[in-house]
């Protein structure tokens, strides 16, 4: 059973799920603060993400989850490059932030190179795995090792 309950084992003989509304939304609610979370006038992307996500092909991907500066939509992936992630980064223009990073838990070793729409990048925070990102779109390439 997927379902987040509480004292399951007073209901065992019953049917169908018990749960409750507030077990259910502190999940998406942790889910949320795992792919984008204000702190604030800072937004951080993908800042709880564990490594092995970024290990399958598929990556992640947040399509226009809304924040307190507005929508924001973006993939990180690998590229089939060994030690190279991709990132499609669509930040709110609603209301930017003051500051926005992407947090690339790269699946082994540490962040060696970044390129933001294809120029050399050096906003780089090593000790948070962090890339400040500039304002609006971008693509970014991380290369590890």
């Amino acid at each position: 059973m997927n379902i987040f309950t509480e004292e399951y084992r007073m209901w065992r003989h019953a049917s169908g799920p018990f749960y409750k509304s507030p077990d259910e939304a502190r999940f998406v609610h942790r889910l949320r603060d795992v792919l984008v979370r204000e702190e604030g006038e800072t937004l951080w992307l993908a800042s709880g993400t564990p490594r092995r996500w970024l290990e399958t092909p598929e990556g992640i991907s947040v399509e226009r989850l809304i924040t307190h500066f507005g929508p924001v939509s973006y993939s990180l992936k690998p590229t089939g490059q060994p030690g190279v992630l991709e990132a499609g980064i669509e930040l709110p223009s609603q209301r930017p932030a003051a500051k926005a990073y992407l947090v690339a838990r790269v699946p082994k070793g540490r962040i060696r190179a970044v390129a933001v729409n294809g120029k050399p990048w050096t906003r780089i925070d090593a000790q948070r795995e962090a890339i400040e990102l500039p304002p609006g779109s971008s693509l970014v390439r991380i290369e590890y090792r």
